[in-house]
């Protein structure tokens, strides 16, 4: 490998905050030489592990914010799985380095999700370039999760039924208001047709030749747009409902899926009544 010039003050790059990584290298003097160029760009070694069970052990107790991980790892589990393992127990990401670049290796580390891969030699400003991508998208990937985590929960406790469908119409969503609604589980629910789950019938206030579905893939649905029509549940038992339909569109405004909000009206309708 051909080692870079020094970069001085490289740590301030960071905030004055060295991000810590954990070197796993079968080969002694190449995984020192590792130490030695990290610690050149302003890095913090937090440890040198050998071989996938130190890799491991390590990654749990030294805490580091990235993971440099040769794929060849000699005998026992390879850097690969290595890498699946600490996956598995922790949020960190992983960069592999090796001198393989077959189409097999590749194939197999692409599988387990890593944050970059280097092959073998290159220079500093490489590897350099190889961390600080694996740690903005890291950054990136978590925020993401985050904020799916907290759309799902806000989506599967509100009141109303929630369903989103896929562009054939198949169930991809299915909060627990619309499982009580319609008497369905959402394990049977989800990739099932809309059609199946939530078959509508004209109140009166629609066409008498009215297609639900095909009328909610239409332009003219509104998000604001609530009508009203008859649910059949998995019961057999008939409800009125109120629903609104709205269009799910992807970046470059293709019709993707559908979602519907609705919710049981018998009880207004029984008010209305007397």
């Amino acid at each position: 490998m051909t080692a870079s010039q020094p970069h001085p003050g490289k740590a301030t790059a960071f905030n004055e905050y060295s991000p810590r990584i954990l070197v796993v290298e079968d080969e002694a003097i190449v995984a020192f030489d590792f130490q030695q160029r990290l610690q050149r760009l302003g890095y913090t070694v937090v440890g040198l592990a050998h071989d996938g069970e130190e890799a491991v052990q390590k990654a749990q107790t030294s805490k580091p914010d990235l993971v440099l991980m040769d794929i060849n790892l000699g005998d026992g589990i390879s850097g690969i799985e290595t890498a699946m393992v600490i996956r598995q127990n922790q949020d960190l990401p992983i960069i592999y380095v090796t001198a393989n670049s077959d189409e097999d290796t590749v194939k197999r580390a692409v599988r387990s999700g890593p944050f970059g891969y280097i092959l073998k030699p290159f220079e500093d400003r490489e590897l350099e370039t190889a961390i600080r991508m694996g740690l903005a998208k890291h950054v990136t990937d978590r925020r993401l999760k985050e904020s799916e985590s907290w759309f799902q929960t806000t989506l599967t406790s509100i009141a109303d039924g929630l369903i989103a469908t896929d562009a054939e119409g198949r169930i991809k969503f299915f909060n627990p208001s619309a499982a009580k609604i319609t008497g369905w589980s959402q394990a049977n629910a989800l990739g099932q047709r809309l059609t199946e789950v939530f078959p509508l019938a004209n109140d009166g206030t629609h066409g008498e030749d009215t297609d639900f579905f095909t009328a909610f893939r239409l332009p003219g649905v509104l998000p604001g747009d609530s009508q009203t029509a008859r649910l059949a549940r998995l019961d057999g038992r008939q409800i009125p409902i109120e629903y609104r339909a709205a269009h799910i569109h992807n970046n470059h405004h293709n019709l993707t899926g559908v979602v519907i909000s609705f919710t049981n009206i018998e009880e207004r309708k029984r008010a209305e009544e007397r």
